[in-house]
């Protein structure tokens, strides 16, 4: 179980890299596709179930709904003591670049996209 738990860290600090080395290409090129995430949005308990191999198994309106709805669910409003303001998120750039390298891989593919994105958009994110 500990091999387990110390790959997952190793693995989110490698994600965190590879977004943060990602947010320096932020600039270059778009993906040309205006029509993602057209569909309805996803509840929270549906993002919270979402794994990797959802998002290697879905189309791009599908992983444009899945961005969408981790953006406005993570990019929200944070208040509590001594904090407010609202989360950070990542571009729909950045995070396609997260999922599509990460997911590749095998040993990631029951990998919750929820949390490799809110772990990514800590370091990496900006506010909404």
């Amino acid at each position: 179980m500990r091999w387990h738990a110390a790959t997952a860290r190793a693995c989110l600090a490698g994600c965190a890299a590879l977004v943060a080395c990602g947010a320096t290409l932020g600039g270059c090129g778009s993906s040309g596709d205006e029509t993602r995430g057209s569909g309805p949005p996803l509840s929270d308990p549906e993002l919270q179930h979402l794994t990797c191999s959802d998002w290697v198994h879905a189309d791009d309106s599908t992983r444009g709904m899945m961005l969408e709805g981790l953006h406005a669910t993570l990019g929200g409003q944070v208040t509590g003591k001594g904090a407010a303001g609202r989360g950070s998120v990542l571009s729909d750039e950045l995070g396609e670049r997260l999922f599509d390298n990460y997911c590749s891989q095998a040993f990631a593919r029951g990998f919750s996209l929820y949390k490799l994105y809110g772990q990514a958009s800590g370091f990496a994110g900006s506010p909404p």
